[in-house]
């Protein structure tokens, strides 16, 4: 799994400090800086190149995430699609207040070979 503001590829994660003004920007800087990408020139990131974050907001322990079109991308098969989606939420989730992650896509659509219709939380398959 990934930890706070990092950046999976495969098993190597990338660790970043996270600045932030107040604890309502923590969710959102540490997804860009996921979405920004590794600043270690060897990783990459598994999220789609393009994608943005359209909403964040935090209801108790469940983060809600839109993320632009752009991230359906990643939905070209099982491996890829899942190593996006649980980069994602594995990152968030390693904040202390967020236990669960539903994304979301403008359109409403679900992906194809990772579902996101239901919100998620890592789990030790997920380093498999």
């Amino acid at each position: 799994c990934s930890l706070v503001g990092s950046e999976m590829c495969i098993e190597t994660a990338e660790k970043r400090a996270i600045s932030y003004q107040s604890p309502e920007e923590l969710p959102r800087n540490t997804l860009q800086a996921l979405l920004d990408g590794p600043e270690n020139e060897q990783l990459h990131t598994p999220v789609p190149t393009g994608t943005r974050i359209l909403a964040i907001r935090t209801a108790g322990a469940l983060c809600t995430v839109v993320l632009s079109e752009e991230f359906s991308a990643c939905d070209t098969d099982r491996e890829t699609a899942e190593l996006a989606v649980h980069s994602v939420a594995a990152t968030l989730c390693a904040l202390n207040e967020i236990e669960q992650v539903q994304l979301q896509l403008p359109d409403g659509e679900d992906l194809t070979y990772c579902s996101i219709a239901e919100p998620l939380s890592p789990d030790r398959t997920w380093d498999n």
